[in-house]
């Protein structure tokens, strides 16, 4: 990263709350989109019968997930300078775009096969 700037982040409390706020947001804003779209996966595959069964382990392997994050940032950030966690941050955001596009595509198909439009389009 460059010095001038974290120069600034650490020199000004204000900057630092404004950038930290800002990504936080924008993060977060992010996830709930995101989250929007799983949840209404999961409920559309899963019977009603078993969806706290589900949602259940899942919270668990999150919350499990989360730790492991923590430890790990933790240690990046400690350990080795800030570009490096930014990577694999990065890395991680991408490998978790790419494992979710087949089911958006596929989600995308239902929808099409599912429409109005297509039942016409056969008669």
């Amino acid at each position: 990263m460059n010095e001038g700037f974290l120069n600034i982040l650490t020199a000004h409390s204000l900057w630092s709350v404004l950038f930290f706020g800002s990504t936080h947001f924008i993060l977060y804003l992010s996830f709930a989109v995101y989250l929007i779209f799983y949840t209404t996966l999961y409920q559309s595959i899963i019977t009603p019968e078993k969806i706290g069964r589900f949602v259940s382990v899942e919270t668990t392997f999150h919350s499990m997930a989360r730790l492991i994050g923590v430890l790990l940032f933790g240690f990046l950030f400690e350990n080795f300078p800030i570009q490096l966690p930014l990577l694999v941050l990065l890395a991680a955001s991408i490998m978790k775009l790419v494992v979710h596009l087949p089911f958006l595509k596929a989600q995308r198909l239902e929808k099409l096969e599912c429409s109005p439009e297509s039942s016409h389009s056969k008669l």
